[in-house]
């Protein structure tokens, strides 16, 4: 199978990214404590290291799309979790009612966003299989073969 970033993990690291980058403007408007920021780099290169090990793996991976399915949803629990963390952190920190307001929403849009990530990565996975089990599939372009 070829070797490819898949587009769930692509979505997850850019929306992490997009958080990081919102946060610290936010430090000019309230006091965010350096800690916070130590965490979301750490976010960041556990996301990271996550596709990268996607990248290497997926085409080994021997087992059926369930247990894939499992161990990404594990794997994207425990990233929300500690994301959920950082998110507590900004909660306290918070002062004014603007200030919640753009904290709930990166809380609601993270519900949206990991379960997205989670499909379009599976969806991926199955692209993949189809393009390595499909005799009629070019593997290395994605399209069909027009011979005849």
């Amino acid at each position: 199978m070829r070797k490819r970033f898949l587009s769930g993990e692509f979505l997850l690291f850019n929306y992490q990214l997009m958080t990081y980058f919102n946060i610290f403007y936010w430090r000019n408007y309230f006091p965010i404590t350096q800690e916070i920021f130590y965490w979301l780099r750490g976010g960041l290169v556990i996301t990271f290291l996550v596709a990268l090990l996607g990248y290497f793996f997926y085409p080994r991976w021997r087992w059926s799309i369930w247990h894939l399915f499992f161990c990404l949803l594990a794997i994207y629990l425990l990233i929300f979790g500690y994301y959920a963390l950082i998110v507590e952190k900004l909660t306290h920190l918070a002062i004014s009612p603007e200030d919640f307001s753009h904290i709930h929403s990166y809380q609601t849009s993270s519900l949206w966003v990991y379960p997205s990530a989670l499909i379009y990565t599976l969806m991926g996975y199955r692209r993949m299989i189809k393009e390595a089990t499909d005799p009629q599939e070019d593997s290395l372009f994605g399209i069909k073969h027009l011979k005849k």
